[in-house]
């Protein structure tokens, strides 16, 4: 067995829609790959076989699966457990009520299946469909109100049970472009001041400037209108200018 160090951040989420009143037998999974410099695995092939193990992290697999996917820019890996080449055992068969169950991880970040174990995860919640189908909740369950607090999702059932459904943060986006800034002063803007795409409002004299180019502030345009003080003129501000 090929031996990787990979770091592995995975969290469990359940997906809650019913097919034909019946729940869907998938979990989705996500896990940031590294490999054993700690660099992260990116746009990649990757090789996992993921397994659920029961009662202890060294307990029974009741399931195994591999599956071959793709790492992203970031080197996060998206995929579905019960939507694999099955190894062993039957996903729609587990009994979730005997839990405490776990998620083994072994992967070969090459895109092979020289497996190496990237390490054991406890599955603190399970999906409410998923749980009702196999440890026989009573007819007329219901769920009565959903929570996002912090980044988990909670459930409250008709019995008045609270359950934690899992991990609802997706993705870090793309940064944002840096805004624009208008500065101020008692005299006009000097050439170094400010940065492309600024503006520039002299207090003294109640000129405004910008927005700055490569060529500088450019000429100034009044907000005191010919007419007198007391009209200000109204201007609007595109990405162009005024």
């Amino acid at each position: 067995m090929k031996k990787n160090l990979v770091f592995l951040l995975a969290m469990a989420m359940m997906f809650f829609t019913s097919v034909k009143a019946q729940a869907p037998q998938l979990m989705s999974f996500q896990s940031v790959i590294r490999d054993n410099t700690g660099k992260l695995v990116t746009n990649h092939s990757v090789g996992l076989r993921l397994s659920i193990v029961q009662g202890t992290v060294n307990g029974t697999a009741v399931y195994s699966e591999t599956q071959t996917v793709i790492s992203n820019a970031n080197g996060l890996v998206i995929l579905q457990i019960g939507g694999g080449s099955v190894v062993s055992g039957t996903f729609s068969a587990i009994d979730w009520s005997a839990g405490p169950y776990y998620i083994k991880s072994e992967i070969d970040p090459t895109g092979g299946t020289s497996y190496g174990i990237a390490g054991t995860t406890q599955l603190l919640s399970v999906a409410y469909a998923l749980y009702a189908s196999k440890s026989g909740s009573p007819s007329g369950t219901s769920i009565t109100n959903t929570k996002v607090i912090g980044d988990s999702l909670f459930i409250t059932l008709s019995t008045g049970q609270i359950i934690t459904a899992g991990y609802v943060r997706g993705e870090t986006g793309l940064t944002g472009a840096n805004g624009n800034t208008v500065l101020n002063g008692k005299i006009d803007p000097i050439v170094s001041l400010g940065n492309l795409g600024d503006f520039y409002l002299n207090t003294s004299t109640n000129c405004i400037y910008g927005p700055k180019t490569n060529g500088g502030w450019g000429k100034s345009t009044s907000l005191i209108s010919t007419s007198g003080n007391n009209n200000i003129q109204t201007l609007i501000f595109t990405s162009n200018g005024f």
